[in-house]
């Protein structure tokens, strides 16, 4: 009986030891993909009650987070998986120098998973002299951060009392972005001399999507980046818009776009619009003329129902507002939703630089045109290809 009982007791054991093996794994995941980052600092001068965080989710969407001030200190503490480029706005809640250039606004630091990084540094009435330390990328951009003072003092004195009903305002913002140049030069610099670095990588991400180099210099200084890095998001971003400037050119077959992002779940294929002519509209409730322009869109929706259809690309909303806003104004348009940083940012892959863009497809699924800004042109082509 006694050798009965202990069998038992060992297949409930062994039985209890695989359950409990299973109930570990999902954990186990959670816990290997869901890290953190955390920043943290004691600044002196630090007289605001609290200030804000500003930084990409891991599903794409916009994190604006509150971090309290306590004694001239403070700590927040987020989660990624990958690296991430975080903006704090120190001095958001204060006037600044309008005579001043505005770095103190919103400034920039590095978080990866486990890392833990340390503002260190002072306030000075406007001038929010921190910098970010305790992590490699960190200390290798404020450093270059501080390289940068000399040029911003410059700024700083050229632009000292500028108005623009001076009569000579003209030649003193020409003379300040001439100077503003030298901080280009020295990022580029910064590129070519740093292959290696995540930090080059995000500076030159920057660039792409701000169209603020030519597309040739792009291309060369991402030639030059290290294939080490090439998991850095900063370089898959850089290398998708670069492949989207080209794919994204008039006369080109447009890119495939196949998505569950949508507002009800369901997949969408961009190829099963084929057959109509397409207006692509990217887009955001934050963006003044995109919302302008869409009582127009829903315009051309309706008077040319039979031959266009019209496909809206949200970028920076979440998806209750989307919701609200297009049920709110009967916008019955297909909408995605483009997520940064993840397979889903569509935003990246049609290298949008500005809104609103939007794109006209021809029935076969080729790019006709591009437009960026004020669209007005886009309607009048509209009525070119559809009114007969």
């Amino acid at each position: 009986m006694n050798n009965f009982k202990q069998q038992i007791m060992n297949n409930f054991k062994q039985q209890l030891s695989r359950i409990s093996m299973l109930m570990l794994i999902p954990f186990a995941t959670f816990a290997q993909n869901e890290q953190t980052f955390t920043v943290s600092g004691q600044i002196n001068g630090f007289d605001v009650a609290e200030f804000y965080i500003d930084y990409t989710s891991e599903a794409g969407d916009r994190v604006w987070d509150t971090i309290k001030v306590v004694d001239e200190k403070f700590s927040y503490t987020g989660r990624t998986t990958k690296t991430k480029y975080v903006g704090i706005w120190p001095l958001l809640t204060k006037g600044l120098n309008p005579n001043k250039s505005d770095r103190s606004r919103k400034v920039y630091f590095f978080a990866k998973p486990g890392e833990h990084i340390i503002y260190e540094g002072s306030v000075d009435g406007t001038d929010f002299n921190a910098y970010p330390t305790g992590t490699k990328l960190n200390d290798e951009h404020s450093a270059f951060l501080k390289s940068l003072l000399p040029i911003y003092a410059e700024i700083d004195k050229a632009s000292e009392n500028m108005k623009r009903t001076d009569p000579d305002f003209k030649e003193k913002y020409a003379k300040v972005q001439k100077i503003s140049e030298k901080i280009k030069e020295a990022e580029i610099e910064f590129i070519k001399t740093h292959p290696s670095s995540e930090v080059a990588a995000q500076k030159l991400a920057s660039f792409v999507q701000l169209n603020a180099i030519p597309i040739s210099l792009a291309r060369e200084l991402f030639n030059t980046l290290d294939p080490a890095i090439a998991d850095s998001p900063f370089y898959q971003v850089t290398k998708i818009r670069l492949e989207g400037i080209e794919a994204t050119q008039p006369g080109r077959k447009v890119p495939e776009l196949i998505t569950s992002s949508t507002l009800d779940g369901k997949p969408f294929d961009l190829a099963s619009l084929r057959g109509k002519y397409v207006l692509i509209d990217f887009w955001g409730t934050w963006c003044g003329p995109c919302v302008a322009e869409m009582p127009k869109v829903k315009e051309y929706q309706e008077k040319y129902k039979d031959k266009l259809t019209v496909l809206g690309i949200d970028s920076g909303d979440k998806q209750e507002k989307i919701e609200a806003f297009v049920t709110k104004n009967a916008y019955t348009w297909r909408q995605l939703m483009s997520k940064k940083g993840t397979p889903d940012d569509f935003v990246a892959k049609f290298n949008v630089n500005g809104f609103p863009t939007k794109f006209i497809i021809d029935p076969r699924g080729k790019i006709l045109y591009r437009f960026e800004g004020n669209a007005e042109e886009s309607f009048e082509k509209l009525d070119e290809l559809l009114a007969n």
